[in-house]
């Protein structure tokens, strides 16, 4: 059974870096990058039964704009609805707050899906 989790309650850096690799979602990031990234968010972690099948975090104000990130779902279980339901989650979790993400093109289906749409006025990044 499908659970989302508003916590990090028992998840490591390791393991969320471990979970990451697997999906082949990492960029690098080390054990401990991961666990402070996702405690100074607003997260969203997918569990069928014990096991970590998604992710989601935003990093917001609290007020005014959030921006999400690390939206992942394990290969096994895409397709399923997962991702949308962290999402769904994620948002209903930033009450009257501008949310925005950055994606790739072939992502912008799922996200549409999930209620965003193109704006260019938040495309604007410094690069790495």
């Amino acid at each position: 059974m499908l659970t989302i989790r508003d916590n990090l309650e028992g998840v490591s850096g390791e393991m969320l870096k471990a979970f990451n690799v697997a999906a082949d979602f990492c960029n690098g990031r080390t054990p401990e990058q991961y666990a402070r990234a996702f405690a100074n968010s607003v997260v969203r972690l997918a569990y069928d039964g014990d096991k970590l099948v998604g992710m989601a975090r935003a990093v917001t104000d609290g007020v005014r704009c959030a921006t999400i990130f690390d939206v992942c779902v394990a290969p096994a279980y895409r397709g399923r609805g997962i991702g949308k339901a962290l999402m769904r989650s994620l948002k209903d979790g930033l009450p009257g707050q501008f949310v925005a993400l950055i994606c790739e093109d072939d992502l912008r289906g799922f996200y549409a899906d999930a209620g965003f749409v193109p704006d260019m006025r938040v495309t604007m990044i410094v690069p790495d």
